[in-house]
């Protein structure tokens, strides 16, 4: 039982919930708005439609996820990480693409009711969360280490159990969990907390996450505020 017990735990461990993370993703861009989805990037055409487009776009990412869960399933995690990295590339698109089109509504004083406003943006807040989790998950695990050529390859975030021998953390290497964490606190806070970044490409991703969280607390969470003053 306890054999079992550790077989699951690595299983969970070697990418587990990097596809949950991903899942979850994938169903709340499902509920946002269609004026802020990748299909308003094609024109609206006779041959491909912007709905179309869309579709298919949500047809590659199903395929490629099925994919990343087989290979979770055999234990293939070099091209586990290449999948996992595929569609978070097409999610990323997706959450730059809803920032601006949500920012370019308010602009543009489309007409939208609060409860549609606070829906797009608290997506949009969840997913910048997970998926740049993915992403520091991606650059700093052990689990995706195979693609650095060096056998010991330099830290991207300076962990706080990296820092000194605490006690019962001698072995501690960080999990998806404290990625989410660590993405969480750079989205309330806009800044690092705990958690300090080391490479740069650590630093332009914490910036880019702070930027989005930043447009969707300020710009969107004031505008309806305004519109729920102006109604009251």
């Amino acid at each position: 039982m306890k054999n079992f017990l550790q077989l699951i735990r690595s299983r969970w461990n070697s990418g587990a919930g990097a596809l949950v993370a991903i899942l979850i993703v994938g169903l709340l861009n499902n509920n946002l708005s269609t004026d802020l989805t990748v299909g308003q990037l094609t024109p609206e055409l006779r041959a491909v439609t912007q709905g179309a487009f869309y579709r298919f776009w949500q047809a590659l990412s199903a395929v490629v996820y099925m994919g990343a869960i087989v290979l979770w399933a055999l234990d293939q995690r070099h091209r586990l990480s290449l999948a996992v990295l595929g569609l978070n590339g097409l999610f990323t698109v997706q959450l730059f693409v809803a920032t601006i089109f949500l920012v370019l509504r308010l602009l543009q004083h489309v007409p939208i009711t609060v409860p549609i406003l606070l829906r797009d943006g608290l997506i949009i807040f969840a997913t910048n969360i997970l998926t740049f989790a993915l992403w520091y998950w991606f650059i700093d695990s052990d689990d995706t280490r195979l693609f650095r050529e060096d056998t010991q390859p330099s830290w991207d975030f300076l962990f706080p159990q990296r820092q000194a021998a605490l006690p019962g953390y001698e072995d501690w290497k960080p999990r998806f969990v404290d990625y989410v964490f660590l993405a969480y606190m750079t989205s309330v806070a806009f800044s690092p907390t705990d958690t300090a970044p080391l490479s740069r490409t650590a630093k332009m991703l914490m910036i880019a996450q702070s930027v989005i969280s930043l447009i969707v607390i300020a710009v969107i969470a004031g505008t309806a505020i305004n519109m729920l003053a102006g109604n009251a």
